[in-house]
């Protein structure tokens, strides 16, 4: 995590951005703070993830975008972190941290264990290439709302 987002990212934004989902800061555990900052917690017996974005890696637009590509993928019974919704019933918020902010989605946790040279074999990959084709037959048919902004296509020129 750079300086600047290290900067915004202070307990007080994190806080706000747990109130949005019910969530305790006190229940919030730092897994990793890469290009995303991730928190797991539990409710009951059930584990979830909490994801800030900041701003300067990616604007809100883009993010509910994904989210929301994530979400239909999730209704077409894909095997996906499905997002959940805040208490505004949105399925991303916003925190605002001084001159920028944080995109803030609330995720079910992943079954299973993070994937490692240890684990990495002939029946992963074939998982992974399933889920993949199931992804990208349900890709087909997905169309998203107009108040969701599309994410830019991006083509390469091939020789």
């Amino acid at each position: 995590m750079n300086e600047f987002v290290r900067a915004a990212l202070s307990n007080e934004a994190v806080s706000e951005a747990a109130k949005l989902y019910n969530i305790k800061f006190s229940d919030l555990t730092l897994l990793r703070d890469n290009v995303n900052i991730i928190y797991r917690f539990s409710e009951g017996d059930k584990k979830f993830i909490l994801r800030l974005t900041h701003s300067s890696h990616q604007c809100f637009d883009t993010v509910n975008s994904e989210i929301y590509w994530i979400n239909f993928l999730h209704d077409n019974k894909i095997p996906v972190s499905n997002p959940l919704p805040s208490v505004n019933n949105n399925l991303c918020e916003k925190v605002t941290t001084g001159d920028s902010y944080f995109s803030v989605v609330k995720f079910t946790a992943a079954p299973g264990v993070e994937l490692s040279e240890k684990n990495w074999n002939s029946n992963t990959i074939a998982q992974m290439g399933r889920i993949t084709g199931m992804i990208h037959k349900c890709s087909k048919t997905y169309s998203p709302p107009d108040t969701i902004k599309k994410r830019t296509i991006w083509y390469r020129k091939i020789k």
